[in-house]
């Protein structure tokens, strides 16, 4: 009599029901915890956002502040302050009416003599140049200065300082602006931090810039500086507080926000740890039950998974009669599988061939990285030489560009002929030579027989433009580029060399990291000519550096010769 098979729905139903008394507390405990989760993670979603709503108003309270520093520069940056000294004053009155948390506005000469100021401005000192704001501003011009807050006349404020150019930058000055900073403290006390949270900010070198709480405790320093950034639960004081750390933009400052969490969840942990005993004691039992159902459930997939280790490649032919036995899905599932070998090696074709094109998407998305690069430090310099009134230069770059560009574009293609890419390389360093005058040289030197070879298109004028950019930075002359393209064994090797300041050897093994680590990011040069290379030639393309610090630089890029000798595009 041939034996009954079972479908795996009828086993397992069968299964289910037997089980499904013993399991209900099981369920019920799994309900309970998965409810506590949820409870934790909305408290914990809670506080961060409260958290962060903290700091966004700290933010958005300093960013108006910074405005304030860069609409003054813009004022005063075509004038002479000391001969329009009325209309500086109006405006800084106007600012004050404006900006209601401005105490004071005014601008100090570099002696640190007052020159300008808002009207009704009392100053305590009459010579600011000892000042500490004063003194940070000169020794930072590029930076806004945030003092500390302090509390003065039943108010707390602080000072921002930031040097500034006036009188088209032939002479400078440093603006201290005062600003109350009592809303923000007052928007502090009404956010719901709990029993004793507070909020800490510190500058740069961990000291304090303000606390909310009256007396800043050791433990606030060593947890902040711990967790430098983010969020996670401390103790302090025996009590549990999630500690949430950012900077704020634009500023020096970290912000440290202390939530009280302890009453919370002292009593949700106690809730979870009865959950938690019932459902090991539940577990057990449910394990040994459930061992013997997935024993008499899988002993058939066992089987066929068996069979199916014996495949060693696409070439494997199914069994016509079954091997594993068990219900009737698996015995359907051994039916199939030379049907499903065969839908494998079809889509197997298929991945490669999508593979290819993806890998040339990506390589079309880090091509395209460069060309605006290029084309908005050349447009700077023909804007440059039509505001000099050198007009011919500048109709010389142009046309220098337009041949640049076309040959840039190459109607859509990425792979062009290495002569292409000599002369696209060569037309770039003619539009530098214009810009740069007699500041670099350059030669250009082709082995012959390369005359037949393709590459990538982009990838010398990068590296040459780091050469004139890093390398000849800021020489008058006596620069060089040589740059030489030549057969080297199983390669076609590209050869941009200066005579540049060359690099350090840190910093080389950081732009060699780089080139491992797509998260680290040096520019659109190196690395993404680095990163092109690869995915089109995969691992023989490479990028050599060999730098001697002030003596120059030579980078070389390896092409397999193989790869050259055809226009992959045109297939």
């Amino acid at each position: 009599m041939k034996k009954r098979t079972y479908s795996i729905r009828f086993k397992i139903t069968t299964y289910a029901i037997l089980c499904f008394f013993l399991f209900l507390g099981l369920v019920i405990a799994i309900a309970s915890t998965l409810y506590a989760t949820s409870i934790s993670s909305l408290i914990d979603e809670q506080i961060i956002n409260t958290s962060r709503q903290v700091v966004s108003n700290y933010e958005y309270y300093f960013n108006n502040a910074i405005e304030v520093t860069n609409a003054i520069q813009i004022k005063v940056q075509n004038i002479d302050v000391l001969e329009e000294k009325s209309a500086v004053q109006e405006y800084f009155d106007d600012i004050q009416d404006m900006k209601g948390e401005i105490i004071s506005i005014a601008l100090y000469d570099e002696k640190g003599d007052l020159i300008v100021s808002n009207s009704g401005y009392v100053s305590a000192e009459e010579n600011v140049y000892e000042n500490d704001s004063y003194q940070n501003a000169i020794s930072e011009p590029m930076i806004n200065i945030f003092s500390a807050v302090g509390y003065e006349n039943d108010r707390y404020a602080f000072t921002l300082s930031r040097y500034l150019n006036y009188k088209n930058e032939e002479n400078y000055c440093v603006a201290l602006i005062e600003f109350d900073f009592s809303k923000i403290v007052r928007q502090i006390y009404q956010s719901d931090l709990g029993e004793n949270g507070h909020i800490v900010i510190f500058d740069r070198n961990y000291e304090v810039v303000y606390s909310s709480k009256p007396e800043f405790i050791e433990e606030d320093y060593k947890a902040t500086k711990e967790l430098v950034l983010g969020s996670r639960s401390v103790n302090i004081n025996n009590q549990s507080f999630n500690l949430y750390i950012s900077t704020i933009a634009d500023t020096s400052w970290k912000v440290s926000v202390f939530t009280n969490n302890s009453q919370v969840y002292n009593s949700l942990n106690l809730f979870i740890a009865l959950t938690v005993a019932t459902t090991i004691c539940l577990g057990v039992i449910y394990l040994i039950a459930i061992y013997f159902v997935i024993k008499q459930v899988t002993n058939p997939l066992y089987k066929l998974q068996n069979e199916m280790n014996k495949i060693k490649d696409l070439n494997y032919e199914a069994k016509r009669s079954s091997l594993a036995g068990g219900s009737k899905e698996i015995i359907q599932l051994e039916a199939t599988f030379n049907d499903l070998m065969k839908r494998i090696r079809d889509l197997a074709g298929k991945l490669v061939e999508e593979r290819d094109n993806q890998r040339k998407s990506e390589l079309k998305a880090l091509q395209n990285q460069i060309n605006p690069h290029f084309l908005y430090n050349t447009l700077d310099s023909i804007i440059y030489m039509i505001d000099k009134g050198e007009s011919q230069k500048a109709e010389q770059m142009i046309v220098a560009l337009s041949k640049f560009f076309r040959i840039s574009i190459s109607r859509g293609k990425n792979i062009i002929p290495l002569k292409d890419e000599i002369e696209h390389v060569r037309n770039y360093l003619l539009i530098q030579k214009i810009r740069f005058g007699d500041q670099f040289n350059y030669t250009i030197n082709v082995s012959s027989g390369l005359e037949g070879y393709y590459c990538m298109k982009l990838i010398l004028q990068p590296i040459v433009e780091n050469a004139i950019e890093h390398g000849l930075n800021d020489a008058q002359s006596g620069g060089r580029i040589d740059i030489k393209a030549y057969i080297d064994g199983e390669f076609i090797v590209l050869e941009v060399t200066d005579n540049g300041y060359g690099i350090s050897s840190e910093k080389l093994k950081e732009i060699e990291k780089s080139f491992q680590d797509k998260n680290i990011h040096r520019g659109v040069g190196l690395q993404n000519v680095y990163q092109r290379i690869k995915i089109y030639y995969g691992e023989k393309g490479d990028i050599k550096i060999h730098s001697i610090e002030d003596e120059g630089t030579t980078i070389s890029i390896l092409i397999p010769k193989e790869r050259a000798k055809n226009d992959d595009e045109k297939k």
